[in-house]
């Protein structure tokens, strides 16, 4: 099996898989936005999975990745293509997606490869605008909304929902490949060394807390600045992403009100809990 038949044999089960998971998160899309969106995330799982999935040399990675860039710059069309390349880029076609949006992500996966560890804030926000914002500039225009308006919205969503993502994961990301994706300076400012996200010596002092409380204060602007940018106008078609918003700041306010206790808990929210937040969010956009 090659490995564009591999990807292709695992978006399947990807894209079966997220059609029960996506029919609560994006009710309120019509059938057709919603399949695109399908395709979308199961092209977003398997970029992020050329660099994630053990076995393959980093050669090998590098190049399941430039021939994705190839796919979406339309380069490689008249040549063969899997059936799941074709329903990317048909999905790219119909809704007028920029390749340079989609490089935004597969140059995110890149800087996994080879990034384990960011100095500054501004280094990690980098990476969060290539994995994260770039995603959301792509379901903008999936959703039917009007791209220039909504871009400070989508680039400010991906930071607050990627940077819950790295408060959340902090023991699973060192546990799986010892990478860090709160900034040095920050450990630092904090007298934290790396060894305290192995679980180690510090956890429990209260400057592991000061630390963890220093993202979550952070993270919490993003969401408030991601919530001023969304366009009236736009209000009933970015539904979908609010309630993503609203989910995943519900899980930031669980940890916090647990004292981030990560290295104990996996933080999740119930089937109710998610039901309750598209409810409210589908009648606020009412009004």
């Amino acid at each position: 099996m090659t490995p564009s038949d591999a990807q292709s044999q695992r978006a399947a089960e990807i894209t079966r898989k997220s059609r029960s998971n996506f029919a609560l998160a994006f009710a309120t899309l019509s059938r057709e936005r919603r399949e695109a969106m399908v395709i979308y995330y199961a092209f977003c799982r398997v970029v992020d999975d050329i660099v994630d999935e053990p076995g393959p040399t980093r050669e090998a990675r590098l190049r399941m990745l430039e021939r994705w860039r190839v796919v979406v710059d339309g380069r490689g069309r008249d040549r063969d293509l899997t059936d799941f390349e074709r329903d990317v880029v048909q999905v790219q076609d119909r809704y007028g997606i920029p390749a340079r949006e989609l490089h935004l992500l597969i140059d995110g996966m890149e800087m996994d490869l080879d990034t384990k560890r960011y100095e500054t804030f501004e280094d990690t926000l980098g990476y969060c605008y290539h994995v994260a914002s770039a995603v959301g500039f792509v379901c903008m225009r999936i959703f039917g909304c009007d791209v220039e308006r909504t871009r400070e919205y989508a680039e400010n969503l991906g930071y607050c929902l990627q940077l819950t993502n790295i408060i959340r994961d902090v023991a699973e990301d060192w546990a799986k490949d010892q990478r860090i994706y709160i900034p040095r300076e920050d450990m630092e400012r904090f007298g934290l060394e790396e060894s305290v996200l192995s679980g180690g010596e510090g956890v429990g002092e209260t400057r592991f807390y000061e630390m963890m409380q220093f993202q979550y204060d952070r993270a919490v602007s993003y969401y408030e600045k991601a919530a001023r940018a969304i366009p009236k106008s736009e209000k009933r078609r970015v539904v979908a992403t609010e309630t993503m918003r609203d989910t995943y700041r519900a899980i930031l306010e669980k940890m916090h009100a647990d004292g981030f206790r990560v290295f104990e808990n996996r933080y999740r929210l119930g089937r109710l809990h998610k039901v309750g937040i598209l409810t409210r969010r589908m009648l606020t956009s009412l009004v």
